[in-house]
């Protein structure tokens, strides 16, 4: 499932800062454009693994394993 998310690139007089609106307190900081959107993506893909809702694991068995279990 893709997702999207609005980002917000700003330049000042020491360099780039970069965040996303939907992520509260995340902001990266550097003096390049290269490297401020490399670290923005750094920080959004941690967030969305965190964020991402978890499969649950299935264990196979034979059917004649869940049988005599019963």
């Amino acid at each position: 499932m893709k997702s999207t998310l609005n980002i917000l690139i700003e330049k000042d007089e020491t360099g780039y800062s970069a965040s996303c609106p939907a992520m509260e307190g995340y902001q990266v900081k550097a003096k390049s454009l290269d490297i401020v959107v490399d670290s923005l993506k750094a920080v959004l893909k941690n967030y969305l693994e965190q964020e991402l809702p978890k499969t649950p694991t299935t264990t196979v068995r034979p059917s004649w394993e869940i049988a005599q279990d019963l």
